[in-house]
């Protein structure tokens, strides 16, 4: 009696084993159920699309990956699978997409919260150095813009990376890539705070401080002074800012923490007593020639093609006034 018991215990718990088993597919074949019920088949891009969304392992998605290079380029629910690469961040994957085929680099993709991009302008605004640089390496465009018109250059400032700023820079971009104070990287270093740094990088690199602010007083002179940079407002007027018609200046509306800083009275006294030499002057002048001729790119490299002394060179560059840290930063 006990050892039929037994025998029918020993049927039914391998019954629920074999029951068990067929209720918890492996992960290969949860793959393929996936692919039947999404009716793609191996080859297919959307199945590439779909790997990386779902996170599957490198080795999967490589198999895939060798039957649908062609279509690589394929714009699949807003979103090519470079840039899908970068919101899930794939970089795997991504270094296989730029090694194994022959991507558009430049093509704008949707992410979930529907900011419309191209990939360089996704990568500097995650603050990924190594992505951008590949993508820079690769010839894409430095001056594609997000669906609100800003530059991966905007938003490496806006984010804080000063190392993708110089990078950006040293592969040609534009730091005047616009006149529109809500689209200029300048503006935007100034306007927010802990972003001397990459301001003294866009000026050393030929920024036009021409640049309108938002308000009539709220200038870069005003963000300079707001977040209480005294050397920011010198670098600013050497570079060609005009204290004198200043709004704020004009109307003695300081921030208290200039207006009671002895250091920044002497100097702006200084100032607006005396007239600028015409060394500043001359500085100002070839400064600007250079940034409209050459649209803010390559501002040192166009600079030192004139026949110039090196000491005449230096002084047109702000070398005097700009931290050495920041003219090695490219």
């Amino acid at each position: 009696m006990m050892g039929q018991l037994n025998k029918l215990q020993s049927s039914e718990e391998q019954s629920t084993m074999e029951q068990s088993s067929r209720q918890q597919p492996s992960e290969e074949q949860s793959t393929k159920n996936v692919i039947q019920q999404a009716n793609l088949t191996p080859g297919n891009i959307n199945l590439l699309h779909l790997m990386i969304r779902s996170n599957k392992p490198i080795d999967a998605i490589t198999k895939v990956f060798k039957d649908c290079k062609k279509d690589i380029n394929a714009v699949i629910f807003g979103a090519t699978a470079l840039s899908l690469t970068l919101y899930h961040n794939r970089m795997d994957v991504f270094d296989l997409i730029l090694n194994e085929s022959d991507p558009e680099l430049d093509i704008r993709s949707k992410d979930k919260n529907k900011r419309i991009e191209p990939p360089i302008v996704t990568a500097c605004r995650q603050g990924k150095l190594d992505a951008s640089t590949r993508l820079l390496e690769g010839g894409c465009d430095t001056e594609g813009v997000d669906d609100v018109g800003h530059t991966a250059l905007w938003l490496a400032t806006r984010q804080r990376y000063p190392r993708i700023c110089a990078l950006l820079i040293r592969y040609g971009a534009n730091v005047n890539p616009s006149v529109e104070w809500n689209r200029s990287p300048l503006y935007v270093s100034l306007k927010f705070p802990r972003r001397t740094d990459i301001t003294e990088l866009f000026v050393y690199h030929g920024a036009d401080v021409r640049i309108k602010g938002e308000h009539k007083f709220k200038s870069l002179l005003y963000w300079a002074m707001f977040h209480d940079s005294l050397n920011m407002v010198k670098v600013l007027a050497n570079a060609g800012v005009n204290i004198t018609t200043d709004g704020n200046i004009q109307n003695n509306q300081l921030l208290p923490a200039f207006a009671q800083n002895d250091e920044f009275q002497n100097w702006l006294q200084q100032e607006l007593k005396n007239p600028p030499s015409l060394y500043h002057h001359c500085r100002i002048v070839i400064r600007r020639k250079i940034q409209d001729l050459h649209e803010g790119s390559n501002f040192l490299k166009n600079l030192n093609k004139l026949p110039l002394p090196s000491k005449v060179i230096n002084y047109i560059a702000l070398k005097d006034i700009i931290a050495e840290s920041k003219q090695n930063m490219v």
